[in-house]
């Protein structure tokens, strides 16, 4: 019965198994529109049906494996009926498109051919894919969501008009070539129509009310995350967290006889050209993985390593730096793994360039490379693609833990005496990183729990709390309101905290370092509620977890 219910995952989500490494789904994307979109929430609800009448297994890896479906299943079913972001959003509906850079063209999974191909399917998808967007959103949408999706949309006509092409014509099938050229023309055609739909039909009407809710947040936090927790009591955790940072920026500047603004501006000093990008991004991933081995932290693969390379365009308006690594059940031959980073392109004017690689002075881009690769998701994914559990590879992807590890990891390893470069500029970039992440927290709760409004989020908590420019606070504000759990980077970072915490207390003079970060990988990325019964002897209450 649980293989039936995994097959039927899959064939709900086709993108998401691809990604994965099963790659009978390459090209496959499934239908929006309404009977569909019925059918899909009948099935999970008739899976979660069987899976329930299952006596939960006593084998306590079996019982994992049992709750990471279930967790699943829940989520999905939570999504597809009750938040409903196929009808609030033009996201659902172009996300198939961004796996055509990401994954076809990337990882060489297959021939260059077979992989054109399935880039066809998709593409030939679009047009009614953009159709059940017309179809099923309800307006007015919300102003930030449509001008993220507008922007995604401009991103990905430039990909596909510009870059797709370098990929393509390498083919020496003419009539392959032929066809793709006449489907991407279609393709860009329907984008282009869709985006003109969006800025000329949805815009004018648009509204700037986007808050969820304090049962909706509360209901999207557990269901995702098995995290039970009110609106004030997350709002007093967040708050205490941003607090601690805040004061210990303050603190760090007072020990140095300067100020926060002193030793950011001599970060400053130490930005590359971007053109040295891709070579001082080389250097920092030798360094943090050197420090690694040195201080023997955690278990480090013998060979994988990952390329540095520029952000794909579509995504440059909307990150500095992203991993993308190869799915679990990926072919030996498609271990491609990338580590983006957003250099500015040619033509850019002085001003523009150097807000944009000031976010890579030499303390921050370390602090990068730590979160994003080593000891961060990078190795974070290369060693759960490793799990005995093969539910754990698919299933065990919880966000809180992949986002709170990266943002543990930074602390931990300056905690741990990482100087390769000046300490005090280190810790600065760190702590500050750290508070910006729970400015975000604290953020959500008010924006969406308590009617707080992105300009005050950005003057009174990124600005003033976490001393980011009005530039950044504005964008991380913003992103607040589409992106309501934004919350779970600080969110993660205090769970992993207090696990390691219990974790120390049962294991006593026992305790080791290495062997908790190595056991915590060894599980995947589930639910770190899901991961304190793997750990833990007693993983205590919901009201343990923090």
């Amino acid at each position: 019965m649980m293989i039936d219910i995994i097959s039927r995952w899959k064939e709900r989500n086709p993108s998401n198994a691809q990604s994965l490494g099963f790659h009978e789904y390459d090209g496959v994307v499934n239908d929006l529109d309404i009977e569909s979109i019925k059918k899909t929430i009948d099935e999970i609800e008739e899976d979660l049906n069987i899976l329930k009448g299952i006596t939960e297994p006593e084998d306590k890896l079996e019982k994992f494996e049992y709750n990471l479906v279930k967790n699943e299943l829940e989520t999905e079913l939570f999504f597809w009926r009750d938040d409903r972001e196929y009808e609030k959003s033009p996201i659902p509906y172009i996300g198939p498109l961004f796996s055509i850079e990401g994954t076809y063209v990337s990882r060489s999974f297959a021939s260059r051919d077979e992989r054109i191909k399935a880039i066809i399917k998709i593409q030939e998808k679009a047009p009614q894919m953009f159709e059940q967007a017309r179809i099923n959103m309800i307006t007015p949408l919300a102003k930030a969501k449509l001008m993220m999706s507008i922007n995604f949309l401009e991103g990905l006509r430039n990909y596909f008009n510009d870059k797709l092409i370098e990929f393509v014509s390498k083919t020496n099938n003419d009539e392959l070539l032929e066809k793709w050229s006449d489907v991407n023309e279609i393709c860009v055609n329907a984008m282009m129509s869709f985006t003109s739909a969006l800025k000329e039909k949805y815009l004018p009407e648009a509204t700037d009310e986007f808050a969820l809710g304090e049962e909706k947040f509360c209901e999207m936090l557990e269901k995702t995350e098995g995290v039970s927790l009110t609106a004030a009591q997350l709002l007093e955790i967040g708050e205490n967290a941003l607090n601690r940072d805040y004061q210990d920026i303050v603190k760090l500047a007072d020990e140095n006889n300067t100020t926060v603004e002193s030793i950011t501006n001599e970060m400053m000093k130490d930005i590359p050209k971007p053109e040295e990008l891709i070579m001082r991004t080389n250097e920092s991933l030798d360094r943090t993985r050197d420090f690694l081995i040195e201080k023997d932290l955690v278990s480090l693969p013998s060979k994988e390593h990952c390329d540095v390379v520029d952000m794909p365009e579509y995504a440059k308006q909307f990150a500095f730096a992203a991993m993308n690594t190869p799915g679990p059940f990926e072919k030996e031959e498609a271990k491609e793994a990338y580590y983006y980073v957003n250099i500015p392109p040619p033509g850019t004017n002085e001003m523009e360039l150097q807000q944009r690689m000031s976010f890579f002075n030499l303390a921050q881009l370390e602090l990068v490379t730590i979160h994003e690769a080593w000891p961060g998701h990078y190795l974070q994914l290369l060693v759960n693609n490793k799990s005995k559990s093969d539910i754990a590879k698919m299933f065990a992807r919880s966000t809180t833990l992949i986002e709170g590890w990266g943002l543990y990891t930074e602390k931990m390893i300056i905690d741990e005496g990482y100087d390769k470069l000046d300490l005090v500029k280190l810790r600065m970039a760190q702590l500050k990183a750290s508070a910006m992440r729970a400015a975000r927290f604290v953020s959500a709760v008010k924006m969406h729990c308590y009617g707080l409004q992105p300009q005050e989020a950005m003057t009174e908590i990124f600005m003033k709390k976490a001393f980011m420019t009005e530039a950044m606070a504005r964008i991380e504000a913003n992103r607040g309101t589409i992106n309501p759990m934004y919350l779970n980077y600080t969110l993660g970072k205090e769970m992993i905290y207090k696990l390691r915490e219990d974790y120390k207390k049962e294991k006593g003079d026992k305790f080791k370092l290495k062997e908790f970060h190595d056991e915590m990988l060894s599980f995947a990325s589930p639910p770190i509620a899901v991961l304190r019964k793997m750990m833990l002897v007693n993983p205590g209450n919901k009201e343990d977890f923090l």
